[in-house]
């Protein structure tokens, strides 16, 4: 009888302590997580000050975006999201169909022709 107490008294022991139980106490952190915001920095075509206004303007509009700076010496864009609400590739698209190359997302042709002299890059 003793054996059996002993035993059970160790199953519980061991399903309190198991893997999967310290999991499932993480789970509500990651979700909490997901809300804090991220800060990136996305290389760029970026060369002026009118195409920081551009893609400051571009970024302005996309749900979960909630700061940008750029550095036209460094040719970058760093940007402070909140990953629940926006993606890392949706921050890539907007600033490509702005006319901008964003990482390795090319910038959409349309746009690119649209923008102003100085905007565009060297021998293009």
């Amino acid at each position: 009888m003793q054996r059996i107490c002993l035993l059970a008294g160790l199953f519980l022991t061991l399903s309190f302590t198991h893997p999967l139980s310290a999991q499932n106490s993480q789970h509500p952190q990651s979700q909490s997580d997901a809300k804090k915001p991220k800060t990136v920095t996305i290389q760029s075509s970026i060369q002026c000050g009118m195409c920081q206004n551009t893609i400051h303007k571009a970024l302005k509009h996309v749900k979960g975006v909630k700061k940008v700076q750029s550095s036209i010496t460094k040719s970058t864009i760093t940007v402070s999201y909140k990953p629940d609400q926006v993606g890392l590739d949706q921050i890539r698209t907007a600033i490509s169909q702005a006319g901008y190359d964003a990482d390795q997302v090319k910038a959409n042709p349309q746009a690119y022709q649209q923008l102003p002299a100085c905007c565009k890059k060297p021998g293009s």
